[in-house]
Protein backbone atom coordinates (compact mmCIF):
# COMPACT_ATOMS: atom_id res chain seq x y z
CA UNK A 1 0.00 0.00 0.00
CA UNK A 2 3.01 1.95 0.05
CA UNK A 3 3.82 2.46 -3.31
CA UNK A 4 1.17 5.32 -4.28
CA UNK A 5 3.50 7.92 -3.05
CA UNK A 6 7.12 9.79 -3.77
CA UNK A 7 9.19 12.11 -2.57
CA UNK A 8 11.42 14.72 -4.03
CA UNK A 9 13.47 16.94 -1.80
CA UNK A 10 14.41 20.60 -2.73
CA UNK A 11 17.26 21.06 -0.60
CA UNK A 12 17.71 24.71 -1.71
CA UNK A 13 14.43 25.24 -1.53
CA UNK A 14 14.03 23.15 1.73
CA UNK A 15 10.81 21.59 0.47
CA UNK A 16 9.63 18.21 0.18
CA UNK A 17 7.36 17.50 -2.04
CA UNK A 18 5.16 14.64 -1.61
CA UNK A 19 3.16 13.43 -5.38
CA UNK A 20 0.51 10.68 -4.62
CA UNK A 21 -0.20 8.29 -7.55
CA UNK A 22 -4.32 8.59 -7.06
CA UNK A 23 -4.65 5.54 -9.63
CA UNK A 24 -2.69 3.54 -7.47
CA UNK A 25 -4.13 4.75 -4.10
CA UNK A 26 -7.57 3.97 -5.18
CA UNK A 27 -7.09 0.99 -6.87
CA UNK A 28 -5.62 -0.29 -3.21
CA UNK A 29 -7.76 1.64 -1.06
CA UNK A 30 -8.24 -0.37 1.77
CA UNK A 31 -12.49 -1.64 1.73
CA UNK A 32 -13.19 -1.39 5.63
CA UNK A 33 -12.82 1.27 8.17
CA UNK A 34 -10.17 -1.45 10.06
CA UNK A 35 -8.06 -2.15 7.15
CA UNK A 36 -7.66 1.80 6.37
CA UNK A 37 -7.10 1.89 10.38
CA UNK A 38 -4.17 -0.58 9.50
CA UNK A 39 -2.34 1.16 6.72
CA UNK A 40 -2.82 4.78 9.03
CA UNK A 41 -1.11 3.10 11.98
CA UNK A 42 1.44 0.50 9.55
CA UNK A 43 2.07 2.86 6.70
CA UNK A 44 1.09 6.26 6.54
CA UNK A 45 1.60 7.34 10.20
CA UNK A 46 5.33 6.04 10.57
CA UNK A 47 6.02 8.27 7.07
CA UNK A 48 4.47 10.92 8.46
CA UNK A 49 6.10 11.22 11.77
CA UNK A 50 9.94 10.80 10.08
CA UNK A 51 8.93 13.22 7.42
CA UNK A 52 7.74 15.73 10.29
CA UNK A 53 10.72 15.19 12.05
CA UNK A 54 12.87 15.80 9.14
CA UNK A 55 10.83 19.05 8.59
CA UNK A 56 11.32 20.20 11.93
CA UNK A 57 15.61 19.15 12.03
CA UNK A 58 15.91 20.92 8.94
CA UNK A 59 13.42 23.71 8.77
CA UNK A 60 11.92 22.17 5.49
CA UNK A 61 8.17 22.47 4.25
CA UNK A 62 5.85 20.04 2.78
CA UNK A 63 3.61 20.43 0.06
CA UNK A 64 1.61 17.02 -1.64
CA UNK A 65 0.67 17.00 -5.24
CA UNK A 66 -2.32 15.01 -6.23
CA UNK A 67 -3.03 14.78 -10.36
CA UNK A 68 -6.37 13.22 -11.74
CA UNK A 69 -5.31 13.35 -15.40
CA UNK A 70 -6.89 9.75 -16.48
CA UNK A 71 -7.74 8.45 -13.12
CA UNK A 72 -10.86 6.77 -13.04
CA UNK A 73 -12.07 8.55 -9.70
CA UNK A 74 -15.37 6.00 -9.64
CA UNK A 75 -12.72 3.55 -7.40
CA UNK A 76 -12.66 7.04 -4.65
CA UNK A 77 -14.36 5.88 -1.39
CA UNK A 78 -15.40 8.87 0.30
CA UNK A 79 -15.85 7.41 3.80
CA UNK A 80 -12.89 5.56 3.73
CA UNK A 81 -10.41 8.26 2.42
CA UNK A 82 -12.17 10.27 5.27
CA UNK A 83 -11.62 7.87 7.77
CA UNK A 84 -8.28 8.18 6.61
CA UNK A 85 -7.72 11.62 6.74
CA UNK A 86 -8.91 11.68 10.18
CA UNK A 87 -7.11 9.11 11.27
CA UNK A 88 -4.19 11.17 10.38
CA UNK A 89 -5.47 14.41 11.64
CA UNK A 90 -5.94 12.47 15.10
CA UNK A 91 -2.60 11.58 15.34
CA UNK A 92 -1.09 15.01 14.68
CA UNK A 93 -3.58 17.23 15.89
CA UNK A 94 -1.28 18.61 18.43
CA UNK A 95 1.36 20.53 16.31
CA UNK A 96 -0.46 20.92 13.10
CA UNK A 97 2.19 23.69 11.58
CA UNK A 98 4.33 20.98 10.60
CA UNK A 99 2.22 18.95 8.56
CA UNK A 100 2.01 19.43 4.32
CA UNK A 101 1.81 23.24 4.45
CA UNK A 102 -0.06 22.94 0.56
CA UNK A 103 -2.29 19.70 -1.02
CA UNK A 104 -2.48 21.18 -4.78
CA UNK A 105 -4.62 18.96 -6.56
CA UNK A 106 -4.55 18.91 -10.89
CA UNK A 107 -6.86 17.89 -13.45
CA UNK A 108 -9.94 17.24 -11.66
CA UNK A 109 -13.43 16.14 -12.90
CA UNK A 110 -17.01 17.01 -12.12
CA UNK A 111 -17.36 14.13 -9.96
CA UNK A 112 -14.30 14.49 -7.90
CA UNK A 113 -15.03 18.56 -7.49
CA UNK A 114 -18.54 17.29 -6.64
CA UNK A 115 -17.18 15.05 -3.75
CA UNK A 116 -14.62 17.48 -2.55
CA UNK A 117 -17.25 19.87 -2.43
CA UNK A 118 -19.03 17.61 0.10
CA UNK A 119 -16.37 16.13 1.82
CA UNK A 120 -14.68 19.71 2.46
CA UNK A 121 -17.01 20.52 5.40
CA UNK A 122 -15.71 17.02 6.75
CA UNK A 123 -12.39 18.17 6.96
CA UNK A 124 -10.35 19.52 9.72
CA UNK A 125 -10.49 23.30 9.77
CA UNK A 126 -6.71 24.05 9.42
CA UNK A 127 -6.68 21.33 5.99
CA UNK A 128 -9.86 23.39 4.12
CA UNK A 129 -7.38 26.78 3.40
CA UNK A 130 -4.35 24.30 2.30
CA UNK A 131 -6.14 22.46 -0.33
CA UNK A 132 -6.07 23.44 -3.57
CA UNK A 133 -8.45 21.98 -6.70
CA UNK A 134 -8.04 22.77 -10.33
Amino acid sequence: MSDWFTFHVDHDAKLITIDIDCQTLLEDQPETYDEADEVCTNVIIPVVDTLRTTCIEKGYQQTCTLDLKGVDVTLMSPSILTRMIWTIYDHTKDDPENLIQGFRVFNSNTIFRGVYKVARNLLPEYMKSRIFVS
